[in-house]
């Protein structure tokens, strides 16, 4: 079993559809101290994710919100995101 809650579309958006590598520089430089690993995802198609998997009930994302085995750094921001979009 997948632990996010929309695996194609995690995925797909972790697989370079929607990395940039300008961002991903960027955004460590705005974060050096980051443990996480940057993907380069731009937040507007993290909040697009975060609001589809919020609205489709058939995803049990209060899973993948308590999952402390973070690997990348928009995995946290996709948590927060959700949890924002769940209320």
């Amino acid at each position: 079993m997948c632990l996010y809650p929309d695996c194609a579309t995690w995925h797909s958006a972790k697989n370079r559809f929607f990395k940039e590598d300008g961002y991903r520089k960027f955004n460590q430089k705005l974060c050096p101290d980051t443990k996480q690993e940057i993907l380069g995802i731009r937040v507007p198609i993290l909040r697009k994710l975060a609001q589809d998997i919020v609205k489709n009930k058939e995803y049990e994302w209060e899973e993948f919100v308590l999952n402390e085995n973070i690997k990348y750094f928009e995995e946290i921001l996709l948590q927060g995101l959700i949890i924002g979009y769940s209320k």
